[in-house]
C-alpha cells in the first residue's frame, strides 16, 4: 500500500497495463471464435490498428511539452 501512496503514477501504469492485457485477451479469444479466415484477419488487423493509434497518441503526448 505504501508503494501506491508514494507512487500513484506507478499504480496507474500497472493498472493501465493490466487493462490492456485483459482487452487483448478478449480480442484474441473473440477472433479465435470466428471460423471465417477473412473475418478473423480483418478483426485482428483492426485491433492492431487501434494499438498503433494508441501508441502514436502516447508518443505525441510524451513529445509535446506540457502547458504549465
Amino acid at each position: 500500500m505504501n508503494l501506491m501512496r508514494e507512487n500513484p503514477d506507478l499504480h496507474f501504469a500497472i493498472n493501465e497495463y493490466s487493462v490492456e492485457r485483459l482487452h487483448f485477451r478478449f480480442i484474441i479469444s473473440s477472433v479465435l471464435a470466428i471460423s471465417d479466415p477473412t473475418v478473423k484477419t480483418l478483426k485482428l488487423l483492426e485491433h492492431l490498428k487501434g494499438i498503433l493509434n494508441h501508441l502514436s497518441t502516447l508518443i505525441l503526448r510524451f513529445l509535446t511539452p506540457e502547458n504549465n
